[in-house]
């Protein structure tokens, strides 16, 4: 629901003054629809200005590794599988220098349940989005075209290769069988016919991928052509990251750029990569195109110097760093003053390296301003120059002082009591862990009480702790991703965050004109780098009028949560004369034609246009990505194809459109009214238990 100049009694100054401040993104909104008008065409509009996104990313020699062992496994230290042998001897003679042991180890590496890296053939392998090092899409591939680095063009065969089958007899998630023993640097292990990858002493014993059909289905995706996009797209750590980093910029609405720790590739300027929202800009599609390029070419090898790569970023914010270019932050004529700034860090290893070279040893713990100290703080005496301390450094330092201080704080991240609750330029990092787990399974509970950081000590799992610090102290969040599939949901739970994190649009109501222990504020957000919106709920304090900053719940999440087969939803459309169901058979003939119009103008089979109706209504299995089963079929066509963009949550866009509450009637109108022979009182009375619900 649609409105304008909307009038809200006011509470006095207190309260106010906290909602300006908790929802100041209302002042970049674009002026509001008319009075009773919900638009009916897409928001994706410009509103406020573009974040600034960079992307660190690991290109330490481990990121070219095709193994990440599943939990169960103990492998002594020292020993680094950093390529298994799809097809490994059939014999062992000391002509082909091979033990038979270690080739027999090499074997389980072709088993997911000992590495998890390997194929796994319940997953539908999907290939790369973007284009090859000769401009072609990247497609899907067979036994005989599969590639070893799918950028380049050339190709190998690999039919000769075989996989061998984990069958997790405890359902635990883990390996269990013969692990190499302590002190054998070998890599040695046992052999046995009960093992979870089966008897790994012969190749016969093994799938091999020639027995295999041509092509799956969704259902069944276990096939040739799977196994030869597995071996293409996805065997190694790298390819992986940039599987989930090439999805990611390709659905960018923000403006992104790049470089790697290592520097095995240039770094490539935060530019304007939006080529989908109105209007666009004209050299957005070849800045997106450049950064999906640079990161194609990528290699990895070298050490893990992930400090010196995130004190990089920092400089290159503050305009300090000419390797990368001069600072992203926009000028204040194009909304620089109030533009977000964030770093997506992203590594499968321990860091190490030289210490950075921070102005401020410890800025994580010396109490100099609002933004430190607290759990923020190292959980010890004399700890410094860590990830952590790099992260904080840029977020509470002003990046550029020749701009005013009007960046929006994020409710419940940053500190409360600002300046009209707004910031300096800084830079928030977000952090993903792939393949590495530290002692810490979560964050603080809150930001006052200290916390027992582990002491981060170089090559050790205390490093990863330190990358869930530089996430706490960066205001971002951390991921672990033990899998394939987990580091591509990390990526883009990372940045969902950062998206929510910038709203281009909010309106707030009330559920009542008098404060009292109930009283609720009602918050429509827009986000505009995932064309989605949330409706979030805060409680007013009874006697201040302040805003809690906790949200009491947000409709996207508890929608999001939502079991759509025992609670399904009411969606309503208008057929011209009434409203009627969303659903296929309800829908006018002009309705049906727009849901089977693709985005080139063309018209698509019913199957396809079922499936963009089941997206509408919040079905998310055949979202790019989804590990859910994708089938609609109109009884001729079926489509699996999981095509549709991924979305956040199930609820849709919020802009333009204000939430209205409407409740039990409230008590202090008058009771007669003119033109009417019915008392308010009567009609209040009448309506005492009326449920509450807010309008849009």
């Amino acid at each position: 629901m649609n409105t304008r100049n909307r009038k809200l009694t006011s509470f006095g100054s207190s309260l106010l003054t906290s909602m300006l401040a908790a929802f100041v993104a209302l002042h970049s909104a674009a002026t509001q629809a008319a009075p009773g008008t919900i638009s009916t065409s897409p928001l994706f509009l410009k509103g406020a200005v573009q974040p600034n996104i960079a992307l660190m990313i690991d290109d330490s020699g481990s990121m070219d590794w095709e193994q990440i062992l599943n939990k169960g496994t103990t492998v002594p230290g020292g020993v680094a599988f950093k390529g298994a042998l799809y097809h490994p001897p059939g014999s062992y003679t000391a002509a082909n220098g091979a033990d038979a042991a270690k080739d027999r180890e090499d074997r389980r590496l072709t088993c997911r349940g000992f590495n998890v890296m390997a194929y796994d053939p319940t997953v539908q392998y999907t290939p790369w989005i973007g284009k090859d090092s000769a401009g072609t899409a990247y497609a899907d591939l067979t036994l005989t075209t599969a590639r070893d680095n799918p950028y380049n063009t050339t190709t190998t065969n690999i039919s000769t290769h075989i996989y061998f089958v984990w069958t997790d007899a405890d359902n635990d998630g883990e390996y269990d069988g013969p692990t190499p023993a302590v002190g054998d640097s070998a890599g040695e292990a046992a052999v046995s016919a009960t093992d979870e990858c089966g008897d790994v002493s012969t190749n016969a014993n093994g799938v091999a991928v020639t027995t295999l059909p041509l092509t799956g289905s969704t259902i069944n995706p276990n096939s040739q052509q799977n196994y030869a996009n597995w071996y293409s797209y996805y065997r190694k750590r790298e390819y992986v990251a940039k599987r989930a980093l090439s999805q990611i910029i390709a659905e960018s609405t923000s403006r992104v750029g790049m470089a790697t720790i290592n520097s095995n590739v240039s770094p490539l300027e935060v530019k304007d990569v939006d080529d989908i929202s109105l209007p666009v800009n004209p050299t957005a599609a070849t800045n997106k195109s450049a950064l999906m390029t640079r990161l194609f070419e990528v290699t990895s090898s070298g050490s893990t110097p992930l400090r010196d790569g995130l004190h990089n970023v920092g400089k290159y914010y503050e305009n300090t760093y000419s390797t990368w270019g001069n600072s992203p932050i926009l000028s204040a004529a194009n909304g620089g003053e109030c533009q977000k700034n964030f770093t997506l860090l992203m590594s499968d290893g321990f860091w190490n390296g030289s210490d950075p070279s921070l102005t401020v040893a410890n800025p994580d713990t010396d109490n100099n301003t609002v933004f430190d100290g607290g759990s923020f703080a190292d959980g010890a005496a004399g700890v410094e120059y860590t990830l952590a301390d790099v992260a904080m450094h840029f977020y509470e330092r002003d990046l550029d002082t020749s701009l005013a201080n009007k960046v929006p704080v994020t409710v419940g991240v940053d500190p409360s009591g600002l300046t009209n609750d707004l910031m300096h330029q800084h830079m928030k990092t977000f952090a993903v862990a792939f393949g590495v787990e530290g002692s810490l399974t979560g964050n603080p509970p809150d930001q006052v009480t200290p916390f027992a950081w582990p002491t981060p000590v170089e090559d050790t799992l205390t490093t990863v702790d330190d990358m869930r610090h530089a996430a706490w102290n960066g205001r971002g969040s951390f991921l672990n991703a033990g899998n394939p599939q987990q580091l591509i949901n990390s990526v883009n739970t990372s940045i969902g965050n950062i998206n929510a994190q910038v709203s281009s649009g909010a309106a707030v109501a009330l559920n009542t004109s008098t404060l009292s222990t109930n009283s609720q504020v009602y918050l429509a957000r827009f986000t505009s780098g995932r064309w989605t919106g949330n409706l979030v709920s805060y409680a007013l304090d009874a006697i201040t009028g302040d805003i809690n900053n906790t949200p009491t719940w947000e409709a996207g999440t508890l929608l999001t949560a939502r079991d759509l087969s025992a609670i399904p939803r009411t969606i309503l459309t208008y057929n011209g004369t009434d409203g009627v169901p969303f659903e296929w058979a309800s829908l006018t003939t002009a309705q049906k034609n727009d849901l089977r119009t693709n985005p080139s103008g063309g018209t698509d089979n019913d199957a396809i246009a079922l499936a963009r109706l089941a997206y509408l209504r919040g079905l998310r299995s055949c979202e790019n990505g989804n590990p859910g089963i994708c089938n609609h079929t109109d009884g001729t066509n079926t489509y699996t194809a999981k095509g549709l963009r991924a979305r956040a949550s199930r609820l849709g866009d919020i802009i333009h459109s204000a939430p209205v509450y409407v409740g039990i009637p409230e008590v202090n109108w008058p009771d007669s009214l003119p033109g009417t022979t019915v008392a308010y009182s009567d009609f209040r009375l009448a309506q005492k238990n009326r449920a509450g619900v807010v309008y849009l």
